[in-house]
């Protein structure tokens, strides 16, 4: 424990003297608690402190992603996938085909080998049937079997078409 104060005298220069003492008084433990706290902060990280170590692409192989069914391309910048296929005892077939035409690409004339209907999925362009039909996200276009088409995209985004096919075997 600490000593006592004097009790300060009259004068003006006591009471000064007392305000010091008493700053003396705090200043000691105040100090001790400081340099503690310097230690504390300046030794090294303790175990699972510490920042992340940098990843490791180990045994890590990107190239397995692959898709079940990938895109074939059938023309310069044009591709083309079988998603579903089935045929019935009757000799009816029905396929599923996804058609993507590249910004500023074309197919060329094109020949179903059934019925089709078409439906835009993505982009803008045009096909050509007999006549030009202007294609836009979300229209379907009907193809009668044994119809060639063409179909162009001008735009520069890809053009992506579900093509839903009805054969008679």
């Amino acid at each position: 424990m600490h000593a006592p104060l004097p009790t300060p005298a009259p004068a003006c220069g006591a009471i000064h003297w007392w305000r010091a003492a008493a700053r003396r008084r705090w200043t000691t433990p105040a100090l001790a608690l400081l340099a503690l706290a310097a230690a504390a902060c300046s030794r090294k990280a303790q175990e699972g402190r510490g920042t992340l170590p940098e990843p490791t692409l180990q045994g890590a192989d990107t190239s397995a992603a692959r898709p079940a069914v990938p895109f074939i391309e059938i023309a310069p910048g044009v591709f083309q996938r079988t998603v579903f296929g089935a045929t019935d005892p009757a000799g009816l077939a029905a396929e599923v085909r996804e058609l993507e035409v590249g910004p500023n690409r074309e197919t060329g004339r094109l020949a179903l080998p059934g019925a089709a209907i078409i439906e835009v999925r993505a982009g803008d362009g045009a096909m050509t049937l007999p006549r030009q039909t202007p294609l836009r996200a979300g229209a379907t276009v009907t193809v009668a079997q044994g119809e060639s088409l063409a179909i162009a995209n001008p735009g520069g985004a890809p053009l992506s078409l579900r093509v839903y096919l009805v054969t008679a075997r």
